[in-house]
């Protein structure tokens, strides 16, 4: 039978009394080593979660989650494979963060419906990859665009912005591109 940290069984995870003493092991957790301030918001807004605002509550949520997390791991005797994940997660960061204000914000709301397709994405691939110094990969475009961004180098920026909304938009850029992150 697996066990389980805090004294619980695999077993109480299917009992009330069981999950009552998991949350309060949660709950322990929190307010100990983790965060006291962020146990006092998470027992008021229990007590009274019509008193949260949505947007308090989906704040509420997100704080609470790493430490959620950190819990399971404990919990689970994971620990050191959340970790791994977590150092994953934290290499494709700057990735996510470029698809999300670059690529999805400002390449593909540039152009208006099929417009992306007249774009010439096998000179437009040459051009980028001349910017980058090397073939294209989504950590190195990610990396330029962050680059030019801090230099201000619109006519650059333009350049990529284009090939950006031709990867993601065109069948023949999803094509190219539709195994990854970036461009989807």
């Amino acid at each position: 039978m697996l066990k389980l940290a805090h004294g619980l069984d695999f077993a109480d995870l299917y009992e009330r009394a069981g999950l009552v003493r998991l949350d309060a092991a949660f709950l322990e957790f929190l307010g100990g080593d983790a965060d006291s301030d962020l146990a006092a918001r998470l027992a008021a807004g229990r007590g009274d979660p019509g008193a949260l605002t949505a947007l308090e509550e989906s704040e509420l949520i997100i704080a609470v989650a790493p430490h959620l997390e950190a819990f399971i791991a404990g919990l689970f005797g994971i620990e050191r494979e959340v970790r791994a994940l977590q150092g994953a997660h934290g290499d494709l960061a700057p990735l996510y963060t470029v698809r999300r204000n670059f690529v999805q914000r400002r390449a593909v709301k540039k152009y208006k419906g099929d417009e992306a397709a007249s774009l010439d994405g096998e000179a437009l691939g040459a051009t980028v990859e001349a910017l980058l110094g090397e073939k294209i990969s989504e950590s190195g475009f990610a990396a330029k665009v962050v680059e030019l961004e801090e230099k201000e180098n619109a006519r650059a920026l333009e350049t990529l912005e284009d090939y950006a909304a031709w990867a993601t938009v065109t069948d023949a850029g999803r094509a190219k591109h539709g195994h990854g992150v970036l461009f989807r």
